[in-house]
């Protein structure tokens, strides 16, 4: 099998041909590390696509990735390893539409949603909505009082509300299929899960279904692909205890 390369226009701008830079400066002389620069591609963040797009090695479905850590979670074990202390502060990104004074900003674990973006400057009037994380796997907020956590890393204020669907339906286009960075059968997945077919889930591999929302974003019918795919894994899971 030829190797995967991955293959773009990309280039980098802004401050990241320094920060490449400098990277490469402190690792040479060290055989054991390599600086790659990446093209911007989602979900290309997720563990399996980032194995494949660094090696050309493709993790077969089911297995394991083994260790992958992404900057900050390497910044948290250096600072437990070797100063003792745990996960006390966060660098959220308050962006969108919606936000008066979009920037990043180093918070306490702990602190509410509402603090943070008031100390962001607030949002909008016409402000609809505040998703905690990006807008393709973030969770809309129904109440700004809840905390950061360690796992926040984004506030994003939506100004322009998605219009809901009034009958979504499939119909059988293999968009999702096409979009599915795991090579998965959405559209299949959807059906089996409405039908409660655990043996077709598994044989189908929804648990390497990595909830990224581009079969949702393609998906002409307007589909709950996401939501439906976290209840099959959950049903899964249920169906192992």
């Amino acid at each position: 099998m030829p190797s995967f390369e991955v293959v773009s226009e990309f280039t980098p701008s802004g401050d990241q041909p320094e920060a490449i830079e400098a990277l490469r400066a402190k690792a040479e002389g060290k055989e054991d590390i390599e600086i790659r620069a990446l093209p911007t591609r989602y979900p290309q963040g997720a563990k399996k696509q980032l194995i494949l797009a660094v090696t050309g090695k493709e993790v077969a479905p089911g297995a394991r990735t083994g260790a992958l850590f992404n900057v900050t979670t390497v910044y948290s074990i250096c600072r437990a390893v070797y100063e003792g202390l745990p996960i006390t502060e966060k660098v959220v990104t308050v962006t969108g539409e919606g936000a008066n004074e979009p920037k990043n900003v180093i918070v306490r674990v702990g602190t509410p949603i509402e603090q943070v973006l008031d100390f962001a400057g607030g949002v909008k009037e016409e402000t609809c909505k505040v998703v905690c994380g990006g807008p393709m796997m973030g969770v809309a907020q129904g109440n700004l009082a809840v905390p950061v956590v360690k796992g926040t890393n984004a506030l994003l204020c939506l100004t322009d509300p998605a219009p809901a669907a009034e009958d979504p339906a499939c119909i059988r286009c293999g968009k999702c299929m096409d979009a599915c960075p795991m090579g998965l059968q959405p559209l299949n997945l959807y059906r089996y899960v409405n039908c409660g077919d655990k043996e077709e889930l598994g044989r189908l591999n929804l648990e390497d279904c990595v909830e990224c929302g581009c079969c949702a974003y393609v998906c002409p019918g307007r589909l709950p692909l996401v939501e439906t795919f976290k209840a099959g894994k959950k049903l899964l899971k249920e169906g192992k205890r």
